[in-house]
């Protein structure tokens, strides 16, 4: 990404007195002190003074300070802070022993001398010849090797008394600190092989760097070195006598049972070491360094002579990182790891290219290359405008060469930096940790309308009471009788002809002062669910699949009436909603208690919740528990698990009083939510462990249809749109507040819709025999609520149409619906003929299923964007012939028969 020319002049500006001010100091000095300076320019405070001394910069000096701030400047990129402030922290966090070293070009006069017992170099060694090439003027900072090799720098110094100890600096490119500085604090003591340092690596994290020994190598008599590994110290060998291919095979073995890569690729660097160290020098020499490369694979072929020697050059002035002349054993180790880390990369950025490369163009297409940045985890938490505008981003830095496509080379070097980034950098952990938090957000808030424990929960808070479903049918005037069928005892409930009207249900506070035992505890309302769970659990064909989909059949043990109120002060004076409610309540509290719930809590508003009537005024703290429950009301009627019955209007009320049921607020919103995530059971009864038989019962219960006509109770609703409910809501009337209640009741179904939708990632609406209609509806809400983070769409076993149903939801997928979407089932939707070209737009999509859409005979023009897509299922499509499926992605599995 480049960088704008303000900033650059800002940060010349003031490096450039930075390292003015910093002149009268030692070389080792400066980079700390000129940390300090750039921190006081940033804020603001009185710069930092050396003291006067006649120390003077030579040119030397000055170039190697200037290397160092360019690598600091480079390195820092993206870290918090940038340019100032990281800059200025990095300078200050390198010690002045570590300052010296990097600023060092020669090798320091207190490096390790030779071994005593080190032979001369043989008399008939070859002198280089009068034509070799000079030496790069700056060995310590070579051009980036070909291939994206990671170049090496090795620092060598012994204390008195110590051991030689190695420092090594790895690097990409041509900036180390991209990895951090390795260096240590030089304090060997016996035993003591792995001391650490803490530093600064990547922004932001922190690092541990091992400190290693020298592998010292002290050449004997013969040609051949002979590597003795210690059982103390592994890394520690000597060489003395040929090793021999059995010796270095069993070595090679011990490395790599072991398990450890360092110690088997410095085993392989051993043997490779012996093999190109032609004329037992000790050393690797320009030509031997050749042969090694060569046979890695690594010169580049078809080149001309000029470029071979320009290649040689740079590897070798990598290598040979003390600038000798020569490579000894240490820098051909570092140098050979690098390599085959190299070698290693780029087949994984091979059988990557292999992977996104669906068209087989041996190129990357922006979507191609999409699927790449999925892969690497580089998008967490992205929304769909964020991702596009980073795609485009990644691909403008890949495309070098600007042509519109991403070939080999360019996708090996973008795709190693890319797996670099998404292992080491900062940014993108921090993404990913603000995406898992999102995600536990909405589960959280999701898990209001899906899991059993948030209704106990809400119930245990107090503010709504439960009455026990037994009571109602009581207060009603049912008896029970019991009987014996099959030996099980079953009990049923039935109303005498003779039995007196039901008198008016009274309201919570009459409840809670004079009919205690109608309240259902919620202690007891887990037990009663605990027993339900373990009746299903030990069922035959509770582990089949509800709802085709849904998953085992859940429950929980409560009841909710939807009825509208006659009056202000008296919703049911007459007691039919309570005669309806208990008609329900007989003919399912049979299968209730089958599944082993002994009784099940009603929830009735006039009853449940603190009222304000002409004999009872709510007090302040029954005022406060009404308007919580109030916004509870969504959480109620729309749970997963609960029950509810819809009491329909009585014959012969009026059309055009506003009293119907169909022009009241209320009955309307809990009608509309209550559909919105209750699952369909399945007909297929379960086998008790009592030898009975009992089917599922329905979630939506309309109290006025028998229990044979209840079709459409079945059937569920695509949830509505929030500004469709608004204009729908206007519509509608409200008894109690008409002023209040309307805004409140359409805010109140927006949460319902963005705190259980977006939280999803499963959406099953298969069987429901859904038309044009209600797919339009689905359409619809879904450009308003986009579902990013759904993963699964079931619409089988529909009877929509491509031309109507099928465009309002591509249409929507268009606006950014569904991004995340990885499998479409549209199996067995017999009336589509074709996919609109809106479903290309599923750039994640990896399943599309169509099997038994036997009209289906035409796929998008555009389908193989969908290069993530690994299968493709139209089993019985026989209208799609080979040549229609050529379209499709190479990569993706095709199952037709």
């Amino acid at each position: 990404m480049g960088l704008d020319k303000a900033t650059v002049a800002v940060l010349e500006a003031a490096l450039t007195d930075a390292v003015r001010a910093s002149l009268p100091l030692l070389p080792f000095e400066r980079p700390c002190f000129i940390g300090a300076y750039l921190l006081s320019q940033l804020e603001g405070s009185e710069p930092p003074v050396p003291e006067s001394s006649d120390i003077k910069a030579t040119r030397e000096d000055l170039a190697a300070l200037s290397r160092l701030l360019t690598q600091v400047v480079n390195s820092t990129r993206g870290m918090p802070g940038w340019p100032i402030q990281a800059v200025s922290d990095m300078l200050m966090q390198i010690p002045p022993e570590v300052a010296e070293v990097l600023l060092t070009t020669e090798a320091p006069e207190d490096a390790p001398e030779a071994p005593e017992d080190a032979p001369e170099a043989p008399e008939d060694a070859p002198e280089a010849p009068e034509d070799a090439p000079e030496p790069p003027e700056d060995a310590s900072r070579p051009p980036p090797m070909p291939r994206r090799l990671s170049s090496t720098m090795s620092v060598t110094f012994k204390e008195e008394g110590a051991d030689p100890l190695k420092y090594s600096m790895h690097r990409p490119g041509e900036s180390f600190f991209k990895r951090g500085l390795s260096f240590l604090d030089a304090r060997s003591r016996d035993g003591e092989k792995d001391s650490s340092y803490s530093g600064v690596s990547t922004p932001g994290e922190r690092f541990t760097l091992k400190r290693r020994a020298t592998l010292r190598m002290s050449i004997g008599s013969s040609s051949s070195p002979d590597a003795k590994v210690s059982q103390k110290d592994p890394l520690k060998m000597s060489f003395s006598d040929s090793m021999g291919k059995d010796k270095f095979d069993a070595f090679l073995a011990e490395a790599k049972a072991g398990g450890d890569k360092t110690e088997h690729i410095k085993a392989v660097a051993t043997a490779a070491f012996e093999a190109y160290d032609k004329d037992g020098s000790g050393t690797i020499d320009k030509l031997e360094l050749f042969n090694v490369l060569r046979e890695l694979g690594q010169v580049p072929s078809g080149g001309n002579p000029k470029e071979k020697e320009d290649f040689l050059e740079k590897n070798f002035a990598l290598a040979d990182t003390n600038g000798d002349g020569v490579v000894d054993f240490d820098e051909f180790a570092e140098f050979y790891a690098l390599t085959m880390d190299a070698i290693e990369q780029e087949q994984v950025a091979r059988d990557a290219f292999q992977k996104y490369d669906v068209d087989g163009s041996n190129s990357l297409e922006k979507h191609e290359l999409f699927h790449a940045l999925l892969d690497l985890d580089l998008l967490p938490g992205m929304a769909l405008g964020e991702k596009r505008e980073y795609l485009e981003e990644q691909f403008a830095a890949a495309d070098t060469n600007g042509d519109g496509i991403v070939d080999f080379g360019e996708f090996v070097a973008f795709y190693v930096a890319a797996r670099r980034a998404s292992l080491s950098s900062t940014g993108i952990h921090r993404r990913r940790a603000r995406a898992a938090e999102a995600a536990k957000e909405r589960i959280k808030r999701q898990a209001a309308y899906v899991e059993p424990w948030a209704v106990f929960g809400a119930a245990r808070v107090g503010d709504v009471i439960l009455v026990r479903g037994l009571w109602i049918l009581e207060r009603a005037g049912y008896v029970s009788k019991t009987r014996e069928r099959r030996g099980v005892t079953v009990t049923t409930w039935h109303l005498p002809d003779n039995a007196a009207p039901a008198a008016p249900l009274p309201c919570r506070q009459e409840i809670e002062a004079e009919h205690t035992a109608a309240i259902l505890p919620v202690d007891e309302l887990e037990e009663i669910h605990a027993a339900f769970l373990e009746m299903v659990a030990s069922s035959d064909g509770a582990t089949g699949t509800i709802g085709r989909g849904a998953g085992t059949f859940q429950a929980v043990p409560v009841v909710l009436a939807s009825y509208c109120w006659a009056t202000d002060d008296a919703p049911d004076p007459n007691g039919r909603a309570l005669r309806q409610i208990a008609a329900a309540l007989a003919q399912e509290m049979p299968t209730y208690q089958a599944f082993g719930m002994r009784d099940v809590g009603v929830f009735i508003d006039w009853c449940s919740l603190y009222q304000e009537t002409r004999q009872h005024t709510r007090t302040d703290e029954e005022l406060e528990r009404f308007l919580r429950a109030k916004n509870q009301m969504g959480v109620w009627f729309a749970h997963k698990h609960t029950t509810v019955y819809i009491v329909p209007d009585e014959e012969g009320t009026p059309a055009d009083e506003g009293l119907l049921r169909v022009e009241r607020g209320w009955p309307f919103f809990e009608e509309m939510v209550c559909r919105l995530f209750k699952d369909v059971p399945r007909n297929k009864p379960y086998k008790l462990p009592n030898g009975t038989f009992a089917t599922a019962w329905q979630k939506i219960i309309n109290t006025g249809v028998k229990v044979e006509d209840r079709v459409d109770d079945k059937k569920q609703l695509p949830p509505l749109s929030a500004p469709r409910f608004l204009l729908l809501m206007e519509e509608k009337t409200f008894r109690k507040e008409p002023d209040a209640d309307p805004g409140f009741v359409a805010r109140l179904y927006r949460k319902v819709i963005e705190d259980g939708f977006n939280g999803l990632t499963k959406l099953h609406y298969a069987h429901l025999d859904w038309h044009d209609a209600e797919l339009c509806d689905l359409g619809a809400t879904l450009e308003e609520v986009s579902c990013a983070h759904v993963h699964e769409l079931d619409l089988s076993y529909n009877d929509f149409t491509a031309s109507k149903g099928l465009e309002a939801l591509s249409r929507a997928i268009e606006m950014g619906a569904l991004s995340s979407l990885k499998v479409l089932n549209l199996s067995n939707c017999c009336a589509l003929r074709y996919l609109p070209e809106g479903i290309c737009e599923l750039s994640e999509l990896e399943v599309l299923i169509i099997d038994g859409c036997v009209g289906m005979s035409t796929l998008p023009k555009n389908i193989f964007k969908l290069s993530g897509l690994k299968e493709f299922r139209c089993k019985y499509c026989h209208m799609l012939g080979p040549e229609k499926l050529k379209g499709l992605p190479v990569t993706t599995k095709i199952v037709q028969h």
